[in-house]
């Protein structure tokens, strides 16, 4: 029982991190009907802009987060102006040039200061004391730190996409973009506003994944965070964004159950195997439809 409860604490804090990479990728798939494969480097950018600010530079730690955040949400904006926009009537076009946009976008940031692929040591804001649960299980302040960040975000984004004018007007958008313009909501504003918070999230979420690991690396966006966040919104059904949420906090459990029980070296085949098995028998997804794809109610 004791490792059960482990597990789902640890579980938990990951799956929060994976369900908010997920909901980027959604609320810009809702708007714009297209996956763009430069979100995970935006992730990335979050987390690398803390570490340069503050280490490098000396920057107050709470300042390198909120330039972190602004940077990550600047450079999500570039990708939207200069390699979506213009292209965003080809789905596959986009997936090929924002691949392309991610990988301009790490090798930059290797030429900065010699920047290592190699994972670096990351400081974290929080202490690793523990607050014992039953059963002899344990939770650290980092931990709960991760966890309820991610909770309020996940709440604070759900109430913006549902309870607000401008959130109606996102959904309005993913749901039938023809309809929206005659009701004159501006398509172009809404995919602004949908990127630039995509971003945002997304530049909080590598803040945090280097808080929780301690560690962070230039691919970490490319090559593991942002394939998970594909993975959950296939498996969830791309556009719904409860159901991201969902999956995102299930996968994070399940590979906390399969590092604990079995190995941390086949935790990925769960994560893969799971996207198989749904393309198989579910191709759009656990939450989908097989209409078009939209923002459920």
């Amino acid at each position: 029982m004791e490792e059960f409860v482990q597990q789902l604490v640890n579980g938990l804090s990951l799956g929060a991190i994976y369900a908010l990479i997920a909901l980027g990728y959604n609320l810009i798939f809702g708007v714009m009907n297209v996956l763009t494969f430069a979100h995970g480097t935006v992730v990335m950018i979050g987390g690398y802009t803390v570490l340069i600010a503050h280490e490098k530079v000396g920057i107050d730690y709470t300042v390198a987060i909120g330039l972190g955040v602004v940077l990550a949400t600047l450079t999500g904006l570039l990708i939207e102006r200069t390699t979506v926009r213009p292209i965003r009537d080809n789905p596959w076009a986009v997936i090929i040039a924002t691949f392309g946009a991610a990988i301009v976008i790490e090798h930059a940031m290797r030429l900065y200061k010699d920047i290592p692929a190699r994972p670096v040591a990351f400081p974290s804001p929080l202490e690793h004391d523990y607050i014992y649960l039953f059963e002899g299980a344990r939770v650290s302040e980092l931990q709960l730190g991760i966890f309820g960040t991610g909770l309020v975000l996940m709440i604070g984004l759900i109430v913006f996409i549902y309870r607000t004018k401008l959130g109606m007007a996102v959904r309005a958008v993913a749901q039938s973009p023809d309809i929206a313009e005659t009701m004159g909501i501006s398509l172009r504003k809404i995919a602004i506003v949908s990127f630039a918070i995509a971003s945002a999230v997304g530049g909080t979420v590598g803040i945090l994944y280097a808080i929780y690991y301690q560690s962070i690396y230039v691919h970490v966006g490319s090559q593991f965070l942002g394939l998970k966040g594909l993975v959950i919104v296939i498996v969830a059904g791309a556009g719904n964004i409860p159901g991201s949420l969902v999956t995102g906090l299930l996968l994070g459990a399940l590979e906390a159950f399969t590092i604990g029980y079995i190995a941390s070296e086949v935790r990925d085949l769960v994560a893969y195997s799971a996207l198989l098995l749904v393309l198989i028998f579910r191709p759009s997804g656990l939450f989908g439809e097989q209409a078009r794809v939209e923002f459920k109610v």
